[in-house]
Order: C-alpha cells, then structure tokens, then sequence
C-alpha cells in the first residue's frame, strides 16, 4: 500500500529558516546554556536534570494520568493505546527545552530530550503494560507525523528527530513511512479533552504493519488524543501492540 501524498504548494516559511541560521550560528559562537539554571556548559546541567518535575509513582499504565490503576476514562472504553511511558512533567526546564526545540528550531537539543525520553522507558517497575526493557526485537520505531503543510510550514518534525535519536540509541528500525497525517488538523492547545479527540479522529492513514509491535515516539502527550488516534490507524492496517513514548505529559484539559 502507497499512502497518499499531499500535493500542497505550501513552502517553507523562510522565518523560520532564518530563525534555524541564526540559532545555529549562535551555537556555533557560544557554549550551551542550561535551560534550568542558564550557567553555561550544558542544556540541562546534572544538577537541574536531577530537580525536574517527574509524574508521581502511580499512574494509569495506559494514558499517564496520576492515579492508582487505570483511570476511568481508560476503564469505560477500550484504548487501542496499549500504553504510554513517560516520567516528566511538561513544565519547568523540561517545557523550555521542548518549546526551544519544537518551535524556535533547536534541532540540537534532540540528544538531550531523548535522555529525557528515554528515563519513561527505562523506568523501574513490572511491564504492567506489556512492554519490556530492553525492548522487544521485533520492535519499530513510529513518529508521530505532521501534515505535509504543516511540516513545510515548521521546517521538520520534531517526533522524527527524537525518534531517529532513540532509535540509534536503542537500536531498533525507525519508520515513518508507517503512518501518515493525511487530512489536516487545527493545533490541539485550548481544546477540550473531547475537543480533541474529535479534531484527530480520522487524521491519520497506515501501511500494512504486519503484526508489528510499535513504539510511537512524540514530544509531549496532553490527553493522548493524538497517540490514540494513531494507534486506531496502526491497529487497523495489522499492526501489533502500540505502545506510546514521550519526553512530558501536560495537564491534561477538562
């Protein structure tokens, strides 16, 4: 199966390749700075890293959401989700070091938030999920893709870079051609939970899978809207269990 490309004619918003230039010559010009403490030598000093805001020990293995068990939203439906691995809270160091990347186009800040990513999979504990550590063999690596427009738009994707970066890491296949964001969507922030899940529903489209197991790879998780939406498309064209990775979890809307 082929996935249908989008003929869009946006192109890349020269603002942000001028921004990308700037902030790697910068780079070029100046030692890292911790998003933390801002003392130069590093992007997230040991000291900082160490203070971050983590999830509390108990949370639903399924969406993240601190709480003991499954949480009730988990328990009335049936998530394809089969669960998510995260261990930071989307504020603080962690929220600069995500905004700076995603949006002002810090490309090199990928190492570090694949550290972060990788604390959730790495985490202590029982796989009440079903997904070891180390993981699986058979095991690939999805992004969560942007639409085409958007990605033009951005310049990259930010899921690609930190699945490209755990990938090596963990040594496991990465592919994006897997799945497909093939109708457009508004941006998720200031939605409802139910908001939300409706402006994915049907966003994406997935080649045939295989009964792969499948580890979607994203930068920050609200609701889980958007992984599940993926996981249903996944699941559908054969995939096998699909697991979820993120470097943070938001507070979730209401």
């Amino acid at each position: 199966m082929i996935l249908p490309t989008d003929p869009g004619r946006d192109k890349p918003d020269p603002r942000a390749w001028l921004r990308t230039a700037f902030q790697a010559l910068a780079d070029l010009l100046l030692p890292p700075r911790c998003y933390g403490c801002h003392r130069y030598g590093a992007w997230l000093c040991p000291a900082c890293r160490a203070n971050l805001s983590r999830l509390p020990a108990e949370r639903c293995r399924r969406c993240g959401q601190p709480g003991r068990g499954l949480c009730p939203a988990c328990r009335r439906g049936s998530p394809a989700i089969a669960g998510l691995r995260v261990e930071f809270v989307y504020t603080g160091p962690v929220q600069r070091l995500i905004h700076a990347f995603k949006y002002g186009g810090r490309r090199q800040l990928a190492p570090v938030l694949t550290d972060l990513l990788l604390a959730g999979l790495t985490r202590p504990g029982p796989p009440a999920d079903g997904l070891s550590w180390p993981l699986p063999p058979g095991l690939v690596i999805v992004p969560v893709p942007l639409h085409p427009r958007r990605r033009r738009q951005r310049g990259f994707n930010q899921a690609d870079l930190l699945a490209e970066a755990l990938g090596r890491r963990v040594e496991r296949p990465v592919r994006p051609d897997l799945l497909q964001r093939w109708r457009p969507t508004p941006p998720q922030v200031g939605l409802t939970a139910a908001e939300r899940r409706q402006n994915v529903r049907g966003a994406f489209r997935a080649a045939p899978a295989a009964g792969r197991p499948i580890l979607l790879v994203d930068d920050v998780c609200t609701t889980g809207s958007t992984l599940e939406a993926c996981a249903q498309a996944l699941q559908a064209a054969g995939a096998g269990p699909v697991w979820g990775a993120v470097v943070a979890r938001a507070a979730g809307p209401s």
